[in-house]
């Protein structure tokens, strides 16, 4: 089933003082491309890699989307507190970014580690990777928390101050606008890029030369042969099951 992004404000980071806002009074002028990128990096660097995406990384998105229905794979809404429900979109982008669109890298990435609950993967000798989906740290998932009830992870932190910076200074923008913005303004693409596209030694024919979009180093092919596949939603089924009996004990349900 093929899923189109969601909205721009499902990629706020979620807490309590984060929450959507509406267009701050009149529309105001947005930073320029460079004014974007040395003010707000951390939003840049999401939007841009988000910009960059081309077919081969959307049917890697798709298929991740897939593998976790398949293995029902659920997690709460952070913003609403609401039922469990499918992963969300900017979830399975940050993965297939964290895996360079490599799905099978993609499917190992703990999706406990990094469960809204904040409090980590249960499982015993987990065969998962434990990385954050958001720095790509080892050292914790992308919802824990301090003791102070901060998040662990800085560039989530980080992300959570220069959205609210930059909402403050210009406004709402939807998914569109924010990737524009992300992109290099035309005019400042390299003059050597600029030749491939015009009549070149060719009899005025069209460059021969293909310059490909997309912005990850595809890992290999992101299709999975049937076993491999079977394998990884039976391992993702198994610690499902095996978390669910675990928190109905201990009365803690890691899948929210």
């Amino acid at each position: 089933q093929g899923l189109s992004r969601v909205s721009w404000k499902l990629l706020i980071a979620p807490n309590s003082n984060s929450s959507c806002a509406s267009r701050h009074g009149s529309e105001t002028m947005s930073p320029s491309h460079e004014e974007f990128k040395l003010k707000f990096p951390v939003l840049f660097e999401y939007y841009y890699a988000l910009s960059r995406m081309n077919r081969e990384d959307e049917k890697v998105v798709n298929e991740l989307h897939q593998h976790f229905g398949d293995a029902s794979v659920k997690w709460p809404d952070k913003q609403t507190g609401g039922s469990p429900g499918a992963i969300a979109d900017w979830v399975v982008r940050r993965i297939v970014m964290w895996s360079g669109s490599n799905l099978t890298k993609a499917k190992k990435l703990c999706m406990f580690k990094n469960h809204p609950s904040g409090k980590g993967c249960l499982t015993k000798a987990c065969k998962f990777d434990h990385n954050c989906l958001f720095c790509h740290s080892s050292k914790h998932g992308v919802y824990e928390l301090r003791s102070d009830g901060t998040y662990v992870c800085d560039k989530l932190r980080a992300w959570d101050s220069q959205l609210m910076s930059f909402r403050k200074s210009y406004g709402d923008m939807d998914e569109e606008q924010w990737e524009a913005l992300a992109r290099r303004p035309r005019s400042a693409q390299p003059k050597a890029n600029k030749a491939l596209t015009q009549n070149s030694t060719n009899g005025g024919r069209a460059p021969t030369k293909v310059i490909r979009k997309g912005f990850f180093a595809l890992e290999g092919d992101s299709s999975d042969s049937g076993s491999s596949d079977d394998k990884d939603k039976n391992e993702l089924e198994a610690q499902v099951a095996e978390e669910s009996d675990k928190s109905s004990q201990s009365s803690m349900s890691p899948q929210g």
